[in-house]
């Protein structure tokens, strides 16, 4: 009975939380160096695209930088190309989009590069900038995972110009998304955290009070709405239960017939519950996003999958 009295407090703290604003951050982003928007296009190491192919792909590259405002390479290597594990090829994609977009060390430019490997069949997404946010790897909305299943069909059928395609429609869609609820990056390089304030990227060393606890404004109003709606049920509940004695096990009990001479506790079966104390103290950002530095020192998110 009690559980089925605190029914409605938990229904009001509940909705109270969905009164909560769910719109995404909306924070525009910006190719600082107009210099480097002529890098943006496909990178054909060894030649799989035709040449109509390579043209038409540039064309739409170039246009989807345009329209998200960032910049965008995809780089495609062929069996010939050598890389030494999955390290390397994360590397690799890091360096490439340092040495298109970010020209000068310390800043960190904003956009998103494809790497097509089709040598050890690593692919591979490297993000910078405010693209760490609109092409989030967080656990809780891995956006990197989502543009690799909807190119992967095309990947795997090595059909490179159609996963290209694939990949300019998801990511201008997810752009058009905006930046998750909640969402930070956590740089494991620096023990930092990285989240956006408005229009800027800000770096910490620990999220602000207020990013973690957005639910305290809503809780007021649903500790409120739940202590009436508690209190109602309580009130009715009581009305419909109305004992004239306290009722005690003895009441149920025949004494003309019932003789208890011995009472022992018996226990059939032994029970030992055991539960596991993480010794995590939550380094490594906990459910956001996570990043790394490049060789050259830039802050880069993205994700690799295997074919």
């Amino acid at each position: 009975m009690k559980n089925k009295m605190f029914r409605p407090f938990f229904g009001a703290l509940a909705a109270a939380a969905m009164m909560l604003p769910c719109g995404s951050i909306t924070a525009s982003a910006e190719r600082q160096y107009t210099n480097c928007i002529q890098n943006c296009g496909v990178y054909d190491v060894q030649g799989i695209l035709t040449d109509s192919e390579r043209e038409l792909a540039n064309t739409r590259i170039q246009a989807l930088s345009e329209t998200i405002d960032m910049y965008v390479a995809v780089y495609i290597y062929g069996p010939e190309t050598v890389f030494y594990g999955d390290n390397d090829v994360e590397n690799t994609a890091d360096n490439n989009y340092d040495e298109l977009f970010n020209p000068q060390y310390g800043v960190d430019t904003d956009g998103i590069l494809l790497l097509i490997n089709n040598s050890t069949k690593y692919d591979y997404i490297s993000t910078s900038g405010k693209g760490q946010f609109y092409f989030y790897n967080g656990a809780e909305d891995n956006r990197v995972d989502e543009i690799f299943d909807y190119m992967w069909d095309h990947i795997l059928a090595g059909e490179t110009y159609a996963a290209i395609e694939d990949f300019c429609v998801v990511t201008e869609r997810l752009y058009q998304k905006g930046v998750p609820d909640h969402a930070y990056v956590y740089e494991r390089d620096t023990d930092q955290y990285m989240y956006l304030k408005g229009d800027q990227l800000i770096k910490a060393d620990s999220l602000p009070w207020w990013f973690r606890f957005r639910l305290f404004p809503a809780l007021p109003m649903g500790l409120i709405i739940g202590l009436i709606v508690c209190l109602v049920s309580n009130a009715c509940i009581k009305n419909s239960y109305k004992f004239t004695k306290a009722l005690t096990p003895t009441n149920y009990i025949s004494q003309n017939e019932t003789k208890f001479n011995i009472k022992e506790d018996m226990f059939i079966r032994q029970y030992r519950t055991r539960t596991r104390i993480s010794s995590n103290s939550g380094g490594g950002g906990g459910g956001g996003g996570s990043s790394h530095h490049s060789s050259g020192g830039h802050s880069h998110g993205g994700g690799g999958r295997h074919r």
